[in-house]
């Protein structure tokens, strides 16, 4: 037990408070200095603290060593570190922005960054005096301490302004790209004072495994060479060339690069074989694959696991809400948890959503992996699914992190977006394409044939008629509709059929997964008599990355994007001679459903322009030409910047210049203009959300075929535990318990469906609340072929 009287001030029961801002404060240096901010890392790290030398801070340890009911954060300790920043440098207007940014980030370490200017004033000196007129004792006593004033004979000021006038030179005095260097030393304080609180040993990173990942790579690789020409595909040429090309490019100096290969083009292995060599080339840290599509990312991470087998969890990390820890050991949890906070090892695997509420959010918990993305390879998979309003977010953040930060970023695509040609482009590389096919390999990728039959709306009865006369003759049949309620119509007319398959969002994602590994297998099963053809319908969910081949694709007019992507489901593999049917129809009646979901109403529309202009019989030109017009509409243009709900503004506005606030605090002082950093970190992280709105969790009663019966087991577990917590005080013993019922609401995420919340009151009317968790629906009202009812479609779209 840490003694009660301790001969120098501590940070924490068995902590020395020096030892901790020093340590901190040479993480700090040793993390930023390679790009340009060791001083500013290193004077954040050594104040971050300081507020822990006050008597009432001390008083507060001492209580928690006795063993008295202390309440975590009952004695604030940031504000000390900050009101020094802001008195050495915070008077003098040249100065005066470096103070703002240097104080919000020691002020806010704990929990989140806070705007910069609010109001017409500059927000942490408003609130720093707020502070000490309450505690006006307080401050004094910190700094007539003799540990204080010594530590800060440590800070050499002068060169802290050097320090950052070199580093907005360097960034081109870019607002843009100064906020997201001030999340970077933000992400290194968080990341530093934690680590080091945890009392864990920061050792100097040695390069990660790239030689025995390559050798693993290579066996597959080699394996493939082998395969006897009589099983190979005509497609295996075309693959080895695509890889071959990734391999010889891999040696280039980091930047943003594209690879465009057509579905079925092996782009997981291929991009990978360019992420290692790179890595290892450029002496990079680790590897970020970044999907779109929970229906993806498990494919994704099983091809990567089996590929280094026993070294899996060694290397890869999975940060995802698929993805589920089967071990409960507390540390295997412990280690997992800090791998999804801290992003610290070879491979990480995760999601669109992750990646951009991350860079985004101005939250200590979201921002702590910020700095783990500096020096990296992020492969974006299916880059083409970025929703259209967060496109210069992402943009601006490809371009600091490459730009600045010497991270490599691959975009991957069939429908390769033209981000570089908007308003706030993305600077690629100087020839940025990985990869180049000549027109024989091309024409090996042309599997498939677009027919137009648009001229006229059809109805879903139609369109499953028309699924039928190709099912009927003897051809493996998708249909790929733009809404849940069109593919429950669809399906439903498929009355005799047996063999058929049903996909949608209305589906918890173990059963989306235990259908596609249902239809994988009908589908590779030997053709002959005894081979049966089979109907499949879908919501869009199934058109990426998904690798399975059908016959024949039936589509509901959407956008060409989604059009190119689902072409490749159809004879993905090139096995049959004669191009595979992709049918585009009209649906009747569809435009109200579609006022609701908006990018596919104007992908629709933009279609039929190009039909329009006959320029279907040319795909890939086809698919330039749609871009050009989505990105070139007005609408879209200040789409793309993240229009705000509340202020009138735009998130990519209030993370840069922040003009309207900007002008507010001008007027307020005689035409005055902040000299700072005008960022609105918290304004902007609360108006961000790549889905909208907020869900609410219903889990569904599926019997998997593999695990009959768990989720009946897991919601009786989780009402046990909530029921043993009423009547468990022991620390430990509740400790425990928290962690079993955060277990079981992981495992639980496989079988939850999302739901809008103003549709609770009718979720109550079919599924029972379990505690403040979720709701548990009645097994009334979920199928085991459609999921969610069709009379209950109403929850949503």
């Amino acid at each position: 037990m840490p003694q009660l009287f301790h001969p120098h001030p501590l940070a924490r029961p068995d902590q020395d408070l020096l030892d901790h801002l020093r340590t901190v404060a040479e993480y700090m240096r040793h993390w930023c200095e390679p790009f340009g901010m060791g001083l500013l890392g290193y004077v954040c790290g050594l104040l971050h603290d300081l507020g822990k030398y006050s008597p009432e801070f001390q008083k507060y340890l001492i209580r928690a060593l006795k063993g008295e009911t202390v309440t975590r954060g009952e004695v604030p300790h940031a504000w000390e570190g900050a009101f020094v920043i802001l008195r050495k440098l915070g008077e003098d207007s040249a100065t005066m922005g470096l103070a703002d940014i240097l104080a919000n980030i020691i002020a806010s370490h704990h929990g989140g960054l806070t705007d910069m200017i609010a109001d017409s004033e500059r927000v942490i000196p408003r609130r720093l005096h707020a502070h000490n007129n309450a505690n006006p004792d307080e401050l004094h006593a910190v700094l007539d301490s003799p540990e204080a004033t010594s530590l800060l004979l440590n800070v050499d000021w002068t060169g802290l302004r050097q320090e950052f006038a070199a580093l907005c030179r360097h960034l081109g005095n870019n607002k843009f790209a100064l906020h997201l260097a001030v999340k970077f030393l933000y992400s290194c304080l968080v990341d530093a004072d934690r680590f080091d609180a945890a009392g864990l040993t920061h050792k100097d990173e040695s390069p990660a495994a790239w030689e025995d990942m390559e050798r693993c790579l290579d066996a597959r690789l080699a394996q493939f060479s082998e395969t006897p020409p009589s099983e190979k595909s005509p497609l295996d040429d075309v693959r080895a060339s695509i890889s071959d090309q990734c391999a010889i490019q891999a040696g280039r100096v980091p930047g943003v690069f594209t690879l465009s290969v057509p579905t079925g083009g092996g782009k997981t292995l291929s991009s990978l074989r360019f992420a290692i060599r790179h890595a290892r080339a450029n002496n990079l840290k680790r590897i970020v694959y970044v999907i779109p599509y929970l229906s993806i990312i498990d494919q994704t991470a099983s091809v990567l696991r089996n590929l280094f087998g026993d070294r899996s969890d060694e290397w890869i990390l999975e940060h995802h809400s698929n993805f589920l820890l089967e071990s409960e050991n507390e540390n295997t949890v412990k280690r997992h948890d800090l791998g999804t906070q801290r992003w610290d090892v070879p491979v990480v695997v995760t999601t669109m959503v992750q990646f951009l509420e991350s860079i985004n959010s101005n939250k200590a918990s979201d921002l702590r992996k910020f700095h783990n993305m500096a020096k990296a390879v992020f492969v974006f998979d299916e880059v083409q699914a970025l929703p259209v309003k967060c496109t210069h977010l992402f943009n601006g953040a490809l371009n600091f992190l490459s730009g600045f930060w010497g991270t490599t970023c691959v975009l991957c695509s069939a429908t390769q977006p033209a981000l570089a040609q908007t308003d706030r482009p993305l600077r690629l590389s100087e020839t940025p394409a990985l990869v180049s096919l000549p027109e024989s390999y091309q024409a090996l990728f042309q599997r498939s044939r677009l027919v137009d039959m648009t001229t006229r709306e059809l109805t879903c009865e139609e369109i499953a008629k028309l699924a039928l006369t190709r099912f009927a003759q003897g051809k493996d049949t998708l249909v790929v509709m733009n809404t849940k309620a069109e593919a429950r119509d669809v399906f439903a007319a498929f009355k005799d059929v047996s063999a058929k398959f049903f996909l949608s969002t209305d589906m918890c994602p173990a059963h989306r997964l235990d259908v596609i590994e249902a239809m994988r297998a009908a589908l590779s099963s030997e053709r002959g008599d005894s081979r049966r053809p089979i109907l499949c319908v879908s919501t869009q969910l199934i058109e990426a990355g998904v690798d399975i081949s059908f016959d024949c694709v039936i589509r509901a007019l959407a956008g060409f994007d989604s059009i190119v992507q689902v072409a490749g489901r159809c004879n993905r593999h090139g096995l049959s001679p004669v191009p595979g049917e992709v049918i585009l129809v009209r649906v009747a009646n569809e435009d109200k459903a579609l006022v609701h979901l908006p990018e596919i109403a104007l992908g629709k529309r933009l279609s039929s322009r190009l039909i329009a202009e006959n320029l279907l019989d040319s795909p890939a030109h086809a698919l330039e030409v749609y871009y050009q017009y989505k990105f070139g509409l007005p609408e879209q243009k200040i789409l793309m910047d993240f229009p705000a709900s509340t202020t009138g503004a735009t998130l990519y506005d209030l993370l840069g210049d922040n003009r309207l606030a900007k002008r507010a605090f001008a007027d307020a002082h005689h035409d005055t203009f902040y000299p700072g950093l005008h960022s609105a970190f918290q304004t902007a992280a609360e108006e961000f959300a790549v889905i909208e709105g907020t869900h609410i969790g219903l889990v569904v009663p599926y019997d998997s075929p593999e695990k009959p019966n768990e989720v009946q087991t897991l919601v009786r577990d989780f009402l046990e535990i909530d029921s043993s917590l009423v009547h468990v005080f022991e620390r430990e013993a509740r400790t425990a318990l928290f962690g079993k019922r955060s277990h079981i609401l992981r495992r639980l995420q496989q079988y939850t469906i999302s739901v809008f919340p103003d549709k609770e009151n009718a979720i109550r009317q079919i599924a029972a609340p379990i505690g403040d968790a979720f709701y548990f629906l009645s097994a009334d009202y979920y199928d085991s072929a459609i999921g969610l009812t069709a009379n209950q479609g109403f929850l949503n779209l």
